[in-house]
């Protein structure tokens, strides 16, 4: 008896079916898988804004440009994610080498970058500054990037603290440094602590003219008989002669004197004085060697007329010169 045995067809399919199966299954848990983590993604993580160049700039700090080029230094705001359309220029008049970046806003570290200002140097010259207050011309050379040296002289028509001159001249290009010379006040001296030519006037103290107490004063006595001249040697070193002239409030109501002052005999001032009132006397005197004080002749004898306060302006060391020729 023959028995039937089978062929080996049945296993081949056998493993060909296995093979499928989990194929299918492998493709089923993928595509299962990649749902899941698309849905997860979708409803538990919020959304993110898409990210542009204005907000890259604003999250990031204004980097220092001062120094570089202008090329340069809009490179690196391009780097630093500013938008160039963000970035405007202007002329900054500097002593820095020309395209240099030396002014920006805002300043480094600032972290609003949605607008930048840069200052690019160009050539500058000396200002005219004459006139001007000390502080004002510091100012305006420091702006340039200069440095500034300052000395002072004395200057009979120009006020305290107010530039007289400078260099390099006004034009001329600036430098890395500047001078500037400031006028100052100067010197002064009492008339009577001059040296008397000739003449009777003399000092006296604590006057009292129209109401005003004065505390030094040239006392020159007036008589009917006509006028006397008291005579100083300024010796060309005296630029202004100030007094306040007047009868003094204890003399004689209703005297009255009249007075001249003359430079080298020539008048420079003149008036007359009379009780109870007075009249400033300001005059220049540069050049002058003698200054000539006239009075009288008086409405009545025995009457003084008193220069109070009678002082000479100068520079320091011609009023030191005058003191020691005294």
């Amino acid at each position: 008896m023959r028995l039937w045995r089978p062929g080996r067809g049945w296993l081949i399919a056998a493993v060909c079916s296995l093979v499928g199966a989990l194929v299918l299954a492998a493709g089923v848990a993928g595509w299962w898988l990649a749902g899941s983590v698309i849905t997860g993604s979708q409803q538990g993580e919020p959304a993110r804004a898409p990210t542009t160049a204005a907000t890259v700039a604003a999250a990031l700090q204004m980097p220092d440009v001062r120094g570089l080029d202008q090329a340069t230094a809009q490179q690196v705001l391009a780097d630093s994610g500013i938008p160039v359309a963000a970035v405007k220029t202007h002329r900054a008049p500097s002593v820095a080498r020309p395209g240099v970046v030396v002014e920006q806003s805002p300043a480094f570290g600032a972290t609003d970058v949605s607008a930048v200002d840069l200052g690019v140097a160009v050539a500058v010259t000396m200002p005219a500054l004459a006139g001007k207050t000390q502080d004002e011309a510091v100012q305006t050379l420091s702006g340039y990037g200069v440095g500034v040296d300052i000395t002072y002289a004395y200057s009979k028509d120009a006020k305290v603290g107010t530039v007289l001159s400078g260099k390099p001249a006004v034009g001329a290009h600036l430098g890395q440094t500047a001078s500037i010379v400031v006028a100052t006040a100067g010197s002064t001296l009492p008339l009577t602590q001059l040296r008397s030519i000739s003449g009777g006037c003399g000092s006296d103290s604590n006057v009292a003219i129209d109401g005003k107490d004065y505390a030094t004063a040239l006392s020159c006595s007036a008589s009917t008989d006509g006028p006397s001249d008291t005579t100083f040697m300024l010796s060309k070193t005296v630029d202004r002669f100030t007094a306040t002239v007047g009868v003094a409030d204890d003399a004689t109501p209703g005297a009255k004197v009249p007075y001249a002052v003359l430079a080298d005999g020539r008048v420079i001032a003149r008036g007359s004085a009379s009780y109870g009132a007075s009249s400033a006397i300001d005059v220049p005197t540069s050049g002058v060697i003698q200054l000539t004080v006239r009075v009288g002749p008086a409405s009545t004898d025995g009457i003084d007329l008193d220069f109070g306060d009678a002082v000479v302006y100068g520079s320091s060391q011609g009023i030191a010169r005058l003191a020691k020729l005294r």
